[in-house]
């Protein structure tokens, strides 16, 4: 049940980042694209397991970044505490980074 949860954040959140804008280009904007359109996040009983999500940036920085992300939780069924998602992080000079998403069985906690 967990893994579907999850799968279903991580869905929701490619949906958005998927959806058709007309944003016209500026070079000082950043845009961030996932790789994966969706991924499955398995999480075992009483235990928790992680997962790195590759992304694409649209410009290059001479310093690391780390970009937030959030959860739109209205359009999640998941449960809150079962799931943690990181910052996107992006070494210097790279237009390469990833997300991190930490999912746990909340269910079976002592």
């Amino acid at each position: 049940m967990k893994k579907y949860m999850v799968s279903t954040i991580i869905a929701s959140m490619m949906l958005l980042a998927c959806e058709e804008d007309k944003v016209i280009f500026n070079e000082s904007q950043t845009f961030v694209r996932f790789e994966v359109v969706s991924i499955n996040l398995p999480v075992e009983i009483g235990k928790g397991t992680s997962i790195e999500i590759p992304v694409n940036l649209s410009n290059l920085s001479e310093s690391e970044r780390a970009i937030e992300v959030q959860v739109i939780e209205e359009e999640t069924t998941a449960d809150p505490a079962s799931y943690a998602v990181g910052m996107i992080m992006v070494p210097a000079n790279s237009y390469n980074g990833t997300l991190k998403i930490d999912g746990l069985d909340t269910m079976f906690l002592p």
